[in-house]
């Protein structure tokens, strides 16, 4: 698969449009668009795990190496902006040590500060495991694997009615398929004519489409599990991982996808600084604009900006450590 970053851009930009987008009516078309988005977080589970997956098959994974790149790469920003996000909202600092060590993701669920940094690293952390049980079962660890999140969501729902995590614990499926994409969903793709491909695109898309608008959208779905809307949406997301790959390779030497592979390589510092800066910045931009939807532009351009500075930033400082080793 060919448009890893592209697939990141477009969470991305996925993201903002869902915290920030303004709409223009109260049209049922627009209103699934905009509610439709928070399918982007899947993605970024979804290219997290394949990335993962092809990583190990070209090289040896080293459980040790990866856990410190993640730590360094991940945690350590998320410490970084929500000690910002901590002076710049003055809260106190019981607050902070909370956020950084997941005690607020687990007393709050989806309401927490930056809970999606928290939800990574913990399945990065089960990664290892993960890993160790494919290449011991091959494709029998994916059913394997599904049966572990059903009986993992049973108990933490009907054994310990603790569901403030099921906005994590309705990705680990995307993130199992992301692991085995290649192996249950590119290699039969691989096997088809071209037109083939697309029709099945189409479909899956257009399924896809309807199930989230129907229990995502204009209804949200918390049965069996909470939060289940999560899941229904898979379809949509894997037509959308589908469909950007066939225009990216379609396109490969016509067009050059440059601004959805920018997007896609500041991702991170831009859900983090949306999450710090950005209500702040649309509500002192709705008050200077003609139009409250240019507010939502101002506003995202100005992320993008800040996204990449920290961004760089952040590299200048991965460069200094690698030079102290």
């Amino acid at each position: 698969m060919r448009c890893k970053k592209e697939i990141m851009g477009l969470a991305a930009l996925m993201v903002v449009l869902f915290h920030f987008y303004i709409p223009f009516g109260t049209s049922a078309f627009e209103t699934y668009i905009y509610r439709s988005t928070f399918i982007g977080v899947d993605l970024f589970f979804f290219v997290s795990s394949y990335s993962i997956a092809s990583r190990d098959r070209n090289q040896k994974f080293q459980a040790k190496e990866f856990i410190l790149n993640r730590l360094e790469y991940i945690y350590a920003p998320f410490v970084i902006l929500s000690f910002i996000a901590t002076v710049y909202h003055n809260w106190s600092v019981s607050r902070f040590v909370n956020i950084i060590l997941g005690v607020e993701f687990y007393e709050r669920g989806g309401g927490a500060f930056l809970w999606y940094f928290i939800g990574i690293m913990v399945f990065y952390l089960l990664v290892p495991l993960i890993l160790l049980l494919k290449r011991e079962t091959k494709l029998l660890g994916f059913p394997i694997l599904i049966a572990l999140w059903i009986v993992l969501s049973l108990i933490l729902q009907f054994g310990f009615n603790y569901t403030k995590a099921f906005i994590l614990i309705n990705r680990l499926p995307i993130f199992f398929i992301g692991l085995y994409y290649d192996e249950l969903i590119l290699a039969n793709l691989n096997k088809l004519k071209k037109n083939h491909i697309c029709i099945i695109e189409i479909v899956t898309f257009v399924v896809g489409t309807i199930l989230v608008y129907k229990y995502a959208t204009t209804v949200r779905v918390i049965k069996p599990f909470m939060d289940m809307y999560y899941v229904i949406a898979i379809p949509l997301i894997l037509a959308t991982v589908m469909v950007v790959n066939s225009l990216v390779t379609l396109l490969k030497d016509k067009y050059e996808s440059s601004f959805l592979k920018f997007i896609g390589g500041i991702t991170l510092e831009l859900y983090g600084l949306q999450m710090i800066f950005g209500y702040d910045i649309e509500m002192k931009l709705l008050k200077i604009v003609p139009l409250k939807q240019l507010a939502f532009l101002g506003t995202v351009v100005v992320l993008i900006f800040m996204a990449f500075v920290f961004n760089r930033l952040f590299g200048i400082a991965h460069k200094l450590i690698e030079k102290e080793r």
